[in-house]
């Protein structure tokens, strides 16, 4: 969408995956002129978007693990995960190869993430109870052989409606 003129947006192009199924798009992510976009039936779509009014497929990528979530922090693409509960990182430093690097087991399904720094955030909800959790993922050491998650325990556990 062009937002050049804030009062008058338009959409300028459009991208329709050509699958044999209905695509489901969850989440998309922007790195230099590639967009990186995914489908629930386990597929990201790498889209040049140098020229928005034609954007045109380079490459689908089928990661190792069901993503729902995604955030690019450099050359490296985070995926959240929901099986296995964890976080896939993806190097994309080549849009036409992309290359698994590691799954970091969390033992839940981060459902947006957002980078602040060396630091990645998700939120995710405690199943059966609903209550939310936001977790920190340190990523300063770049090395993906260790992620150390910091949890921030702003649970909301009780609701009083007045």
């Amino acid at each position: 969408m062009n937002i050049s003129d804030a009062a008058n947006p338009y959409i300028c192009g459009r991208y329709f995956p050509n699958v044999p199924w209905i695509p489901v798009l969850d989440d998309i992510a922007i790195r230099e002129n590639y967009a990186y976009v995914l489908d629930y039936y386990h597929s990201i779509y790498i889209i040049d978007i140098s020229n928005p009014i034609t954007p045109s497929l380079i490459n689908t990528y089928y990661p190792e693990c069901s993503l729902l979530s995604v955030e690019i922090q450099d050359n490296r693409l985070y995926g959240g995960s929901y099986n296995p509960y964890g976080i896939e990182v993806i190097d994309i430093s080549d849009p036409d190869t992309p290359l698994h690097l590691k799954t970091h087991l969390t033992g839940n399904y981060p459902r947006k993430m957002v980078f602040s720094g060396a630091n990645l955030f998700y939120v995710w909800n405690r199943e059966y109870t609903g209550a939310g959790v936001i977790d920190v993922v340190d990523l300063s050491d770049q090395s993906v052989t260790y992620m150390a998650v910091y949890v921030f325990k702003l649970i909301w556990t009780e609701c009083i409606l007045t």
